[in-house]
C-alpha cells in the first residue's frame, strides 16, 4: 500500500506540473485553481485499497481534464502581397468540449494567407507544416511555443475565398474540415464539377511534392475551376485571379477594362507556391473585360480558368480571339453572355473543339424558361466575323419570345474544313459530323442549359460549306432538327448531291432557308434548291440579295431573315 501511494503522488505531482501536447499523448490537467487535480487525489484516496496500476489507469482517464480546459483561436493574417488590405481578423475562435473529449469549433475562415494561433490555458501553440498550405487537413500536429513564434512560424494557410471550417483538437493534433465553400458565380457549372476550395487545396499539395510537373498542377488547377463556372472568384477581399507563372519572379498580368487595358500597381500578380501566381483586385460587382497578360505585354491570353467570354472587338478576317469576363451576371440587360466549352471530344470524329454557348439577355432574369437552340457552323468566325450573336440579341429585345440560344461550333482546326462539311467526296466526313452532332453535341448542350428539346426548336444554320452541312444534318437527323439554314450554300458540291438527297428523302417535315447573292454566290445551285423544295411542297423562305457577295458582312445582314424563319419553326 505504501508503494502505491508513493507512486500515485508521482503521477499526480505529474499532471500538475503538466505535459504540453507536443511531448506527451496526454491532456492537460485542467483550471488553473486545480480542482480537477483535487478530484483526482480524492479518488485515489477512496480507491487506496487497488494497487499501483489501477491507481495509475483511474489518474489518466482524459475525459474530465480535457473537458474543464479553455481553449481559443485566432487568426493571424500574413501579408504575402495578394493585393488588397491585410488585417488580423477580429474574431475570437472558442472551442467547445464534445462528449469523445474533442474540442471543436465552426466558424468562417476568411480569403487569403493566414496562421492559426491556438490557446489552451496559458500555453500557445502553432501548427507545423511547410511554407504554404491548403486548408483543410487531417491531424496536423501542434508545437507549444510563445506568442511571437506563433504567430511567425505556424503554417501559412490559404483560401482563394470564404469557408465554412470545423475545427477540432484532441490538444495534440488539430483537424479542420470544410462544411461549405463560399464560392462565387457557379453559373452553368458542369455536373460533377468539384468543390473550389478543394481544388486549391489539392493543388497548393501536389505543388509542394517532388516530382509534379508545377505548370501541370496549375493548369489542372485552372481546368478544374473552369468545369466550376466560378473562376474569377469574387470575395469580400476583392476578385482573385491565378495565372501560370515561372518558378522565378516574372511578369504575369491581368490587365483589363478595369485597369483601361494598362500596366499598374494591382495588375501585377504575386508567386504563392511554385508556379502558381495570383492576386485579388477589387473589382466590386461591376462587369469587367481582361485578359492574361505575360512579358509585359508581349503575350495576351484568355484565362483557361474562365468560361464567361466575349469577342474581343478584333477582327483578323480568319478565326479570332476572346477577353475573358468578371461578373457576367452584371452585364447590361439588353446583351446576352457566352459560355465556352473547351476541347468538346467527338468520338465520331476522333477530335475535339470548342464549342461557344450564347444565352440570351433574359436567360439569368428567367430562371423557369427554357429556349430554341440554334447550332452555328463556323462557330468562331460567325461571332469574329459576323457577330451573330449581337444579331440575336438586338432581334430579342424588341420581343421577348424571339429569345433564342445559339451554340456556335468551331472546328478543330481550319485545315479540316472541307472534311467535316462535305459529303460523298474522298475524304469526306459529312456524315460523322452530322453524328457528332446528333449523337453528342445535342445531348450535352441539353443536359447543361435550359433548351427547348422538341425538334422544332431545335435548328442549323450556316453559310457556304456551313449552309451544305447545315442540310445535310437536318436530312440525316430529322427526328432532332426540324428546322435548317444555309447562307450562299455550296449546293453544287458532288453534282449536287445536296438536292439529290432531298429529292428521293423527301420535305421530312423540316422548315428551310436559303439565301444568296447574285449574280454569283453559288446563286444558281440555290436557286435550282429553292426549285426542289418547291416542287415537293417544302416549308421554305429563299432571298436573293442582289449586288451581294461572298462575305461574312452580307450574311450578318441577311441573319434577321433566319432567326424570323426559326421562329416560323419553334413559335407556339
Amino acid at each position: 500500500m505504501k508503494q502505491a501511494f508513493v507512486l500515485l503522488v508521482i503521477i499526480l505531482l505529474a499532471g500538475a506540473i503538466g505535459c504540453s501536447p507536443a511531448s506527451s499523448n496526454r491532456t492537460p490537467t485542467g483550471d488553473a485553481d486545480g480542482s480537477v487535480e483535487h478530484d483526482a487525489l480524492d479518488a485515489a484516496v477512496e480507491h487506496d485499497a487497488h494497487d499501483a496500476h489501477e491507481l495509475q489507469d483511474a489518474d489518466t482517464s482524459p475525459e474530465d481534464a480535457a473537458l474543464s480546459a479553455t481553449i481559443t483561436a485566432r487568426l493571424v493574417a500574413v501579408d504575402w502581397g495578394l493585393g488588397a488590405s491585410v488585417e488580423d481578423p477580429a474574431t475570437q475562435i472558442v472551442f467547445q468540449a464534445d462528449a469523445s473529449g474533442r474540442f471543436r469549433a465552426r466558424f468562417t475562415w476568411p480569403p487569403g494567407v493566414h496562421r492559426l494561433v491556438l490557446s489552451v490555458e496559458e500555453e500557445v501553440y502553432g501548427l507545423q507544416g511547410g511554407l504554404i498550405e491548403g486548408l483543410a487537413r487531417d491531424s496536423t500536429p501542434m508545437w507549444p511555443g510563445t506568442e511571437q513564434r506563433a504567430r511567425s512560424e505556424s503554417v501559412a494557410i490559404f483560401s482563394a475565398t470564404s469557408e465554412q471550417v470545423e475545427l477540432s483538437t484532441n490538444l495534440q493534433n488539430l483537424t479542420i474540415v470544410r462544411l461549405h465553400t463560399a464560392e462565387s458565380a457557379r453559373l452553368d457549372a458542369l455536373p460533377g464539377s468539384a468543390n473550389v476550395g478543394a481544388l486549391f487545396d489539392t493543388a497548393l499539395s501536389a505543388l509542394a511534392t517532388q516530382g509534379q510537373d508545377p505548370y501541370q498542377v496549375v493548369v489542372t488547377l485552372m481546368h478544374g475551376l473552369f468545369e466550376a463556372g466560378a473562376a474569377p472568384l469574387t470575395t469580400e477581399r476583392g476578385t482573385f485571379f491565378i495565372a501560370p507563372g515561372s518558378d522565378e519572379e516574372a511578369a504575369v498580368e491581368v490587365r483589363g477594362s478595369f485597369s483601361d487595358w494598362q500596366q499598374n500597381d494591382q495588375t501585377r500578380l504575386v508567386k504563392i507556391l511554385g508556379r502558381l501566381w495570383g492576386r485579388y483586385i477589387p473589382l466590386g460587382d461591376e462587369h469587367h473585360q481582361y485578359k492574361i497578360v505575360f512579358n509585359d505585354g508581349a503575350a495576351w491570353f484568355t484565362d483557361l480558368s474562365n468560361r464567361h467570354i466575349v469577342w474581343d472587338g478584333i477582327n483578323p478576317n480568319t478565326i479570332g480571339a476572346f477577353n475573358s469576363v468578371a461578373n457576367p451576371a452584371s452585364r447590361a440587360q439588353s446583351v446576352g453572355r457566352t459560355v465556352w466549352l473547351r476541347s468538346v471530344h467527338s468520338p465520331e470524329l476522333g477530335n475535339q473543339r470548342d464549342v461557344y454557348v450564347h444565352l440570351p439577355p433574359d436567360y439569368d432574369r428567367a430562371p423557369t424558361r427554357r429556349y430554341p437552340v440554334l447550332y452555328v457552323h463556323d462557330g468562331n468566325e460567325s461571332i469574329v466575323r459576323s457577330q451573330f450573336h449581337e444579331v440575336a440579341d438586338a432581334w430579342a429585345t424588341t420581343d421577348a419570345t424571339r429569345a433564342i440560344i445559339l451554340v456556335f461550333v468551331a472546328l478543330p482546326s481550319q485545315d479540316l474544313r472541307m472534311a467535316e462539311y462535305t459529303v460523298a467526296s474522298n475524304g469526306a466526313r459529312g456524315s460523322d459530323h452530322a453524328r457528332f452532332l446528333n449523337d453528342t453535341l445535342v445531348p450535352l448542350i441539353d443536359t447543361n442549359f435550359r433548351t427547348r428539346t422538341d425538334r422544332g426548336a431545335r435548328g442549323l444554320v450556316g453559310a457556304s460549306l456551313g449552309g451544305l452541312i447545315s442540310f445535310w444534318t437536318a436530312a440525316q437527323h430529322p427526328e432532332s432538327f426540324g428546322f435548317t439554314a444555309g447562307m450562299s450554300s455550296s449546293f453544287f458540291w458532288h453534282d449536287e448531291i445536296m438536292r439529290q438527297t432531298i429529292t428521293e428523302l423527301g420535305c421530312q417535315n423540316v422548315r428551310y432557308y436559303l439565301d444568296s447573292g447574285s449574280p454569283a454566290d453559288n446563286s444558281v445551285s440555290t436557286a435550282a434548291m429553292r426549285d426542289t423544295l418547291v416542287a415537293l411542297d417544302c416549308q421554305h423562305r429563299y432571298e436573293r440579295e442582289d449586288g451581294a457577295t461572298h462575305d461574312w458582312h452580307f450574311w450578318k445582314g441577311r441573319f434577321p431573315n433566319v432567326l424570323e424563319s426559326f421562329k416560323l419553326s419553334f413559335a407556339p
